[in-house]
């Protein structure tokens, strides 16, 4: 009768606790049991409805674990969100993302921030050796840690090799490059001991020859280069201009400009212009623009004349196209005709880079 009873009463408890939630209430006292369940294996296994994903506990002698019971990623999540950080199947961990690249262990969906600790932050790299020592690898981060004063750079064998402050200046093997901060274009060496040393803008010249010259317009005369001679010319009653174009180097700063050439017609003189265009533009802008002297139709030597009054002095060559336009004019600074007694040598271009 007894049995009979007891078998009642477990059916009614059964049948009440179906579909119900459960509620635990822990007697007082902080390191009272609430539920213990005492086995290796499988603990406390919770699934969907089709007892496809499942996720609890799990216990033998060498650990515990929380884990998926089925072939799932483990995601984490706070506030009944959705997953912010998973551990994926193949033991990859995500951040902020639940796929992770196939040749990384980690991906993080953000930036990180790095905060000391015992040791300055920053990230260590092993080689392939996975050694501890201090040489065993390489490391990226705060060489200075004092606020105000930080540093960063890289540790390799033992030693910071390269570092830069917070003013942009570099310090490599203990040689400090101050010269690399601030703005502007500077000139970089590496000597024999791999050390980087700065110098000032190098100076450079562009040699532009008769022969690279032709006719603006070609709508007046004969024009002529003559490599034995190395000079060109337009015929005599010519009113056209010659033209090149010229390519420095974008970035380059042009000094002054040097116009080589002969002229014994005391009544002319020759215009020398260097301009520029943009790519979509037919707007010519000056870059240089300047006139040779008139000489003594009895002087036939080559002759020069330095040209400075430079302005868009710095070569952009993402923006402009630039060339050079040589034509004569009278003393008055009319255009005018070529003479016989006219031709060009050559240019010589200043420039520092």
């Amino acid at each position: 009768m007894k049995n009979f009873v007891f078998f009642i009463l477990s059916i009614l408890i059964i049948n009440n606790s179906l579909g119900q939630s459960i509620t635990i209430t822990p007697i007082s006292g902080v390191d009272n049991e609430v539920v213990k369940i005492k086995k290796d294996g499988i603990g406390i296994d919770h699934t969907d409805n089709t007892q496809t994903v499942r996720v609890g506990t799990y216990v033998h002698s060498g650990g515990a674990f929380i884990q998926t019971h089925s072939d799932h990623n483990l995601n984490f999540s706070t506030n009944n969100g959705n997953a912010q950080m998973t551990l994926t199947t193949s033991g990859k961990v995500g951040i902020g993302t639940t796929t992770v690249s196939a040749n990384e262990i980690m991906e993080v969906n953000g930036r990180m921030r790095l905060s000391r600790g015992t040791f300055a932050s920053g990230l260590w790299f092993n080689n392939s050796t996975n050694g501890t020592a201090i040489t065993d690898g390489a490391f990226i981060g705060l060489n200075n840690e004092t606020a105000g004063s930080e540093t960063a750079g890289f540790w390799l064998n033992g030693a910071f090799r390269w570092f830069v402050d917070r003013n942009g200046n570099t310090t490599q093997n203990s040689t400090t490059i101050s010269s690399l901060a601030g703005t502007g274009v500077r000139s970089v060496s590496v000597d024999a001991n791999g050390t980087l040393t700065t110098t000032a803008a190098q100076t450079s010249y562009l040699a532009v020859s008769p022969a690279s010259f032709q006719p603006r317009y070609n709508n007046s005369g004969t024009f002529t280069s003559i490599g034995l001679y190395g000079h060109c010319y337009m015929s005599n009653g010519s009113t056209d201009m010659i033209t090149t174009g010229i390519n420095l180097p974008s970035g380059a700063s042009i000094t002054n400009a040097e116009l080589f050439y002969i002229n014994t017609d005391n009544t002319k003189r020759f215009r020398f212009q260097i301009q520029r265009t943009g790519f979509s533009s037919p707007i010519f802008q000056g870059v240089l623009s300047d006139i040779t002297t008139t000489v003594s139709s009895s002087n036939n030597d080559i002759k020069s004349i330095l040209f400075e009054n430079v302005v868009n002095r710095t070569i952009d060559n993402s923006l402009y196209n630039y060339l050079i336009l040589i034509y004569p004019e009278t003393t008055g600074g009319e255009l005018s005709t070529w003479s016989t007694s006219m031709s060009i040598k050559g240019v010589k271009i200043t420039y520092t880079l």
